[in-house]
Order: structure tokens, then C-alpha cells, then sequence
């Protein structure tokens, strides 16, 4: 038996359960507003898609050098880190 229909879509839940004990369990289920945007960035992907099969021509990574950066979380954990060090030493 199929589950509800909400705006052509099946309704549906995350179930999550801790892996140890005590094996607590929640039931999710995705705010409107996530569906809206998972609905947005398919409609695009099949956008694409579609531009990409009747053009031949398909994105790709930029044919320059890119820069990477570390996330901004990176560099405080190691700072905070530096610091507890000097403070016990």
C-alpha cells in the first residue's frame, strides 16, 4: 500500500536510532521548505541535463588553477589548540 500524497510527491519520514544503548529512536520528516529547494535543484539538474544532450557541451571544473582555503573552522580548532598547549607549559 502506498503511503500519502503531498503535492504529487509520496510522503515520506527519517527514522534514526542511536547505535548504542539506550537505542534512543526520532521520526523526522523534511520541512516544506526543504522539499521546495530539492524540488528547485531538480528541476535544474533537468535543465541542464536537457541544454547539455542538445548542445554537446557539458560543465566541467574551470581549466585554470584553483585556489583551496581551509574552512574557517580549521584554523580556530589549531589556534585553541596552540593556546591550551602554551597554557600548560
Amino acid at each position: 500500500m502506498a503511503g500519502p500524497v503531498v503535492a504529487g510527491m509520496a510522503d515520506y519520514r527519517l527514522v534514526v536510532v542511536e547505535t548504542t544503548p539506550p537505542y534512543a529512536m526520532s521520526v523526522l520528516s523534511p520541512a516544506p521548505g526543504v522539499l521546495e529547494l530539492a524540488n528547485a535543484k531538480v528541476d535544474k539538474a533537468i535543465e541542464i541535463w536537457r541544454k547539455c544532450l542538445a548542445t554537446g557541451e557539458w560543465p566541467a571544473y574551470p581549466s585554470h588553477v584553483a585556489t583551496v582555503d581551509l574552512p574557517p573552522w580549521e584554523e580556530t580548532r589549531w589556534l585553541e589548540r596552540e593556546a591550551r598547549e602554551e597554557a600548560i607549559a
